[in-house]
């Protein structure tokens, strides 16, 4: 974890002390820089908000192949099944005003699980379900303007509502019909961004705080019972590059991780961390296609490389979007 700050601390100090012209960027002033037609990166959030008044609606997709569990110590282990989820969003973006950008995302959640090693309680061996998953919402404000040596950074406050399902959960579904968290999630950071033509980057940094909720307890074949459980804090890094091939076509590759916090209670708020340290990073490369200067396509697969106390999965990955003005 510390390796992967230490990178993105020193990719900030590169930005802050190497003047654009250097590395063949544009050369116009602090307010006039050339960006790219306004689409996020797949995963990685944008740092440059729209302008007031102006929507964009984008469409994400995801079919994820769950390939194996991953140990407390970041070895493979046998998935227990053949596990796969489709994951489908629908974000709306807006410009409230100047710098200041809402959006809301709009999840939707299908899985299967089939030839699993342990069956339900009625032999169950395959199923599925889906439904909606947590809606997200955010408002972004611009800190500081692109310049010749400092990146645009913008601040962000979202929170995670918990409108998935995760209570009243049937054995037979398999864990199918587990969608969501259950919890609030209150996250705050900052966004970075810097052209290079012809490449440009992207960068979250940001800290989310996770509510307790009620956990029921089917595990002791007795009766079950609720108790409170506390999730723990965790940290988000996200790294993207986008290179313009051409005026349309962008080849593009992105990093993206998050980081259960480490230290004695795993939470700023609230009781102990009852949750086991998690770490995941996905590595995602994908190409990019500006139909107009309206709408967007872009194509890539994020592969689960490293990780703890989670799942691995190899997941093809579609977006469009497109732009009203």
């Amino acid at each position: 974890m510390m390796r992967v700050v230490t990178a993105f601390l020193g990719w900030l100090l590169l930005m802050a002390v190497l003047p654009v012209t250097a590395l063949g960027g544009t050369e116009k002033n602090e307010v006039g820089y050339d960006h790219p037609p306004r689409f996020d990166p797949i995963i990685t959030d944008t740092a440059v908000p729209l302008h007031p008044n102006k929507l964009c609606l984008e469409y994400n997709c995801g079919l994820s192949f769950y390939t194996h569990r991953l140990s407390r110590n970041w070895r493979q282990q046998s998935a227990g099944g053949d596990y796969s989820s489709l994951d489908m969003e629908v974000k709306i973006s807006y410009g409230l005003f100047r710098d200041c950008e809402i959006y809301v995302t709009l999840p939707f959640e299908y899985n299967w699980a089939g030839d699993v090693n342990q069956p339900g309680p009625g032999g169950e061996r395959s199923s599925t379900f889906g439904g909606l998953d947590d809606v997200n919402l955010t408002i972004k404000y611009q800190l500081l303007a692109e310049g010749y040596r400092v990146p645009t950074i913008t601040g962000l406050v979202a929170m995670d509502f918990p409108t998935g399902r995760y209570r009243n959960l049937d054995p037979g579904r398999l864990g199918t019909d587990a969608i969501g968290d259950g919890v609030y999630v209150l996250t705050g950071g900052l966004n970075f961004f810097k052209t290079l033509k012809p490449v440009y980057l992207y960068a979250n940094l940001w800290y989310s705080v996770q509510t307790a909720y009620d956990y029921e307890d089917t595990g002791s074949g007795q009766d079950p019972f609720n108790y409170l459980y506390h999730p723990r804090d965790y940290l988000t890094v996200n790294l993207a590059i986008d290179y313009a091939l051409t005026a349309k076509w962008f080849a593009k590759l992105e990093v993206n991780s998050y980081w259960d916090v480490g230290n004695l209670s795993g939470r700023i708020f609230g009781g102990q961390a009852q949750a086991p340290y998690t770490a995941l990073i996905t590595v995602q490369p994908g190409i990019g296609f500006m139909a107009t200067d309206r709408f967007s396509l872009d194509l890539g697969v994020g592969i689960d490389a490293w990780g703890k106390k989670s799942y691995r999965a190899i997941t093809p990955l579609l977006s469009l979007g497109y732009s009203f003005y």
